[in-house]
């Protein structure tokens, strides 16, 4: 967790504002070094305005590095930061063969977070990865005497990352993230500042015992997964959630024949009239929270966070799409067909964009609102972000308004800790 999480990036972000001690070089002549000045103040309020766009399931939103990067900077901080949003918020300020060369970084260090990795998934990773420290070498330090402060282990260090996966399995499983979140827990039992070290012992002993107490009694455990009132089980994983809509309501236009479109996989006849039950939200089998537009549009807190965007299988894969409802059907006669969420379609991403960033930037532009689709709720995989950035697109000079998506790094590590996002109110 250190190396991608802390170490890479003491070396990077130093490097890129000009600030990494080097000896007897002129720092003017670092063509990297542009996070300087106005530069730098608007990357950093660049950064703190993504947090309305990330969700709550993505932990802690990096704040604001220009305030807050050298006071208590969180490692999730930064892997939101540098592998969630940083190839969108850093395309445009970086050189681009600078930005290029980082964005394998990225590619390398998603693929290593993952819980499940496939035998090709290690070697593109381990190919990206020593490409970026070859390229490190010719583009930073160059090689040079006078440039050795540059030259740190973790450059070279992150290159094993695959072949441990290999050996050991994937990082996720056995890395410090087990260690640190274990010692996170346990500190947070400690609650008197007095003899931390022998507390602490007696609250581990204490947890020790309970573990065991509990391996022979099961019983004791609390069912984490029992569903809250009004829920409803649709099965492999996925929960509906109130808030819910206790009166049908009838739908016209676009939302109406999308409905009648899914409807059609299930009966022949056309229904004239289409009446629905609004969901707020469903819980995936990621333990994440996927909420609709109907509620979440309605929400008052000025720091709550969109957690409407969703990735969904399909024909082309994958889609990023906005839930625009979650509903169940109430129709007279209707046929036994899941529940279904309403969506509006973003368009496909860039493919130029895709090929320069190693496909770790998918920018696409928002979607036409009477585009709504209806879905099975089983099709949709994950809550994601889509975060708004006004660029130029390669050999364009029109700027354009674009959303990019970012992923959780590190979300099978939800998966593996049973996470299960809290059913409460934004933040």
């Amino acid at each position: 967790m250190h190396l991608p999480a802390l170490n890479i990036l003491d070396l990077l972000i130093p490097l890129w504002r000009g600030t990494l001690k080097c000896p007897g070089q002129d720092k003017r002549t670092w063509d990297w070094a542009v996070l300087q000045g106005n530069v730098w103040t608007r990357h950093g309020d660049d950064v703190a305005a993504v947090r309305p766009y990330l969700p709550t399931s993505f932990g802690r939103a990096p704040r604001n590095p220009v305030e807050k990067i050298s006071s208590g900077y969180k490692a999730i901080e930064y892997m939101n930061y540098i592998y969630g949003i940083g190839p969108g918020l850093f395309y445009d300020v970086l050189p681009l063969p600078i930005w290029r060369h980082y964005c394998k970084l990225v590619y390398g260090v998603r693929i290593i977070c993952q819980r499940t990795i496939t035998e090709q998934q290690i070697d593109s990773a381990h190919k990206a990865l020593v490409s970026w420290e070859d390229e490190y070498e010719h583009i930073y330090y160059q090689r040079k005497d006078s440039r050795i402060p540059l030259v740190r282990p973790s450059a070279h260090t992150i290159t094993h990352l695959p072949q441990l996966v290999i050996e050991y399995g994937p990082g996720v499983c056995h890395s410090q993230c087990s260690t640190e979140n274990a010692i996170g827990f346990l500190g947070r039992l400690v609650h008197q500042p007095s003899n931390p070290f022998a507390n602490l012992t007696q609250v581990t002993l204490r947890h020790v015992c309970m573990s065991a107490l509990q391996a022979m009694v099961p019983d004791l455990i609390p069912d984490e997964t029992a569903l809250p009132c009004g829920a409803v089980d649709l099965g492999d994983g996925y929960v509906l959630l109130r808030a819910w809509d206790r009166y049908a309501r009838r739908i016209q236009g676009s939302e109406a024949r999308a409905i009648r479109e899914y409807l059609s996989c299930y009966e022949d006849r056309a229904r004239p009239y289409i009446r629905i039950h609004h969901w707020s939200k469903v819980r995936l089998p990621n333990g994440h929270i996927a909420r609709s537009a109907w509620k979440e549009l309605e929400r008052s807190n000025d720091n709550a966070r969109v957690s409407r965007m969703v990735k969904v299988s399909g024909p082309i894969l994958y889609a990023c799409n906005d839930i625009h409802s979650i509903l169940d059907e109430a129709l007279n006669n209707c046929p036994p067909c899941p529940p279904c969420a309403l969506i509006r379609r973003f368009s496909d991403p860039d493919p130029t964009l895709e090929d320069l960033s190693h496909g770790t930037l998918s920018s696409c532009l928002p979607g036409v609102p009477d585009d709504v689709l209806a879905i099975d709720i089983k099709s949709i995989l994950s809550v994601i972000a889509m975060v708004p950035h006004h660029i130029k697109l390669p050999r364009q000079d029109i700027p354009q308004h674009r959303f990019f998506l970012v992923e959780k790094p590190g979300l099978s590590i939800d998966i593996l800790g049973g996470y299960i996002e809290l059913n409460g109110n934004l933040e």
